[in-house]
């Protein structure tokens, strides 16, 4: 396995600056944000609305090519960008898929469509999934693999919901990334099911820790909740029970850091880098050469 992370989580960094700490602490590659560079706040962990690591959707064709060169020079490969089309976005992914394959990226990022609650899900659900054989036929043309992220809140948050989307289409052209952080929100499987169903189709696989905190009541009158994010081995994720399902499974694709705790950039990179090599670790030792009955010590029969 390969281990990256998401620029989103470094929001004081440029995507030149990033370059030096990301060797230094450890990382074999980046995947970029594209969306329009912000400002962080002093003094606050400003993720979305303040990073600085984004690349400019309006100047990706001038932009892109230079930061995945400078990301080479450093040692670190660019394997996938992260913009935010949907597959109602043909034209835009079109352009898009154009450049990644241009500047050497593989793995493209389209986001999946927000779940309504006023609507019928099945009818959301196949019309997503004929925006996505587009989107199939149109990353084949380009040469690239378009990648829906499984997600909470939108039609796809379960590894079931992620299979009917993609059967039949072919895992080159249309695969999938995991973010086994969502699973917290909704949608959790057994991480047996969750790789067994969808094996061919993971190109990568975001890794977050967090729970579900009480936060007062609803306005039915019951309970609500809201995520928290942690530390990446603090949370209801079982990262072990992951890291040994993936060994057994034999995949070897990028593992991508999205620690969104409010902590030191420094603090969540380091912890987490150190966290994703105990799970490459363990999982080296449920490959199937490594759990093999050596042949010396197997007893036949007289």
């Amino acid at each position: 396995m390969k281990l990256g992370f998401f620029s989103l989580i470094t929001p004081e960094y440029s995507v030149e600056e990033i370059l030096e700490p990301a060797k230094r602490w450890g990382f074999e590659g980046i995947e970029w944000r594209i969306a329009a560079p912000g400002q962080p706040r002093v003094g606050d962990v400003n993720f979305w609305t303040g990073s600085r690591c984004s690349i400019d959707p309006a100047r990706l064709h001038e932009e892109l090519p230079r930061v995945v060169q400078q990301a080479h020079a450093a040692g670190l490969a660019s394997p996938s960008i992260c913009p935010y089309s949907t597959c109602g976005d043909l034209k835009e992914l079109d352009r898009i898929f154009g450049i990644a394959a241009e500047s050497g990226v593989k793995l493209v990022r389209v986001s999946a469509d927000r779940y309504d609650r006023t609507r019928s899900y099945n009818e959301q659900f196949e019309t997503m999934r004929r925006g996505a054989a587009q989107v199939a036929a149109l990353a084949h043309r380009h040469g690239v693999r378009a990648c829906m992220l499984q997600h909470a809140r939108t039609l796809v948050p379960s590894a079931s919901a992620c299979r009917r989307l993609v059967d039949g289409l072919d895992p080159r052209d249309f695969g999938l990334y995991l973010d086994v952080g969502h699973f917290v929100c909704e949608g959790y499987e057994d991480f047996g099911i969750v790789v067994d169903l969808l094996r061919d189709y993971i190109a990568e696989i975001h890794l977050r820790n967090g729970w579900l905190d009480s936060e007062g009541q609803s306005e039915s009158g019951f309970t609500a909740h809201t995520p928290r994010w942690g530390a990446l081995d603090r949370g209801n994720v079982n990262l072990g029970l992951l890291a040994e399902t993936l060994g057994a499974a034999n995949w070897n694709g990028w593992l991508m850091l999205e620690d969104f705790s409010a902590r030191p950039t420094e603090q969540r990179m380091t912890e987490g880098i150190a966290v994703m090599h105990r799970m490459v670790a363990l999982a080296a030792t449920r490959t199937p050469a490594a759990t093999a009955t050596p042949a010396a010590t197997v007893t036949l029969p007289l």
